[in-house]
Formats: structure tokens, C-alpha cells, sequence
């Protein structure tokens, strides 16, 4: 599994070949030096490329509006600001050190997605919560503190709601 990875990307399980595929060329349309690997569980692909978060998601955009049968397979897209070692203590850590970019009076939910792990989702969100000095939103936070679990490694974001983008939802909004 890859130790470093800027973005998770989620497809049906048994498509990530497809998936990867659509990516591959995509990436090779930006000229984007890229490293592709797939996780356990299937359905999810890791990917750490040279790329702006911002500018990357713009052109997923663009390719769904300009050529949507290109991009099939690919559900979600989800930014990742820091991968670490699945363990509690270095998760914690990771969020402490991004959360400190959460403006004074905004608003945080986090959102935890976990896959091949016993730690317990309501221990991660009461380990991290306590290093957040910031109002909690469940329903429409300014900004969301994403956990992604996969198996031992971990990716975390803090990150504006839009900036997950669900392919499905975008081409639903055209």
C-alpha cells in the first residue's frame, strides 16, 4: 500500500482498474507526474500527484462537462492534506497540526470513514474534537475535518465541504 498519497479517490468495488485508467489519462492530459495504487477494501485508489488540490478538481470538472464519458468510474474525490500510520496518536497529531487553519469563529464537523481497522469511529472523533477550540456543525459546518481510514495508513484534510467532490452530485448540477 502506498505511505504517501494527496487524494482518495472512490469507485465501485471491482472497477478499480477502470477507474485508474480514468485517472491515468487524465493526469497525462495535465502532464501530471502521478503514483496510482489500489487499497483493501476494493473501490479505493490512493493517489499522490504533483498537482494543486484546486487545479486537479478544476479539471475533473472540466472533463465531466466537456466529456463526461471520459471520467465513469470514478464516484468521489477527496483531498488528502497529511497521510500517517494508522494509529490513534499520529491521527490525533495530524488533525491537531491542520485544524490550526480553522478560522475563530467557523464552524467544524469531523467525518470519519473507516476501512480494515478496530479503532472506533467515536473514539477518533473524541480524541480529535478536544484539540479543536471551534463551534461543532454536524449539518452544515464551514469547514470538515475528513479522517480516511485505510487499513495502516491513514489520510486527514481539513478542508471546505466543496472541495469533496462527488462526480455524481457535480453531473446531477449541470
Amino acid at each position: 500500500m502506498m505511505q504517501e498519497f494527496n487524494f482518495l479517490v472512490t469507485t465501485v468495488r471491482g472497477f478499480e482498474d477502470r477507474a485508474a485508467a480514468e485517472l491515468r489519462e487524465l493526469l497525462a492530459s495535465m502532464k501530471a507526474d502521478a503514483k496510482i495504487g489500489k487499497a483493501e477494501p476494493g473501490g479505493i485508489i490512493l493517489l499522490n500527484c504533483k498537482v494543486a488540490e484546486n487545479e486537479f478538481l478544476d479539471k475533473i470538472q472540466q472533463t465531466i462537462k466537456m466529456q463526461p464519458w471520459l471520467l465513469n468510474n470514478i464516484q468521489r474525490i477527496m483531498p488528502i492534506q497529511k497521510s500517517v500510520k494508522t494509529d490513534l496518536d499520529l491521527i490525533v497529531q495530524a488533525v491537531k497540526e491542520l485544524a490550526k487553519d480553522i478560522p475563530k469563529g467557523e464552524s467544524f464537523r469531523i467525518t470519519v470513514e473507516r476501512r480494515h481497522t478496530n479503532i472506533e469511529g467515536p473514539e477518533i472523533i473524541k480524541e480529535t474534537a478536544t484539540h479543536i477550540n471551534r463551534k461543532v456543525d454536524l449539518d452544515d459546518p464551514d469547514w470538515i475535518v475528513l479522517i480516511e481510514i485505510v487499513g495502516s495508513m491513514t489520510g486527514v484534510s481539513v478542508i471546505k465541504p466543496e472541495a469533496i467532490l462527488s462526480t455524481a452530485k457535480f453531473r446531477r448540477e449541470l
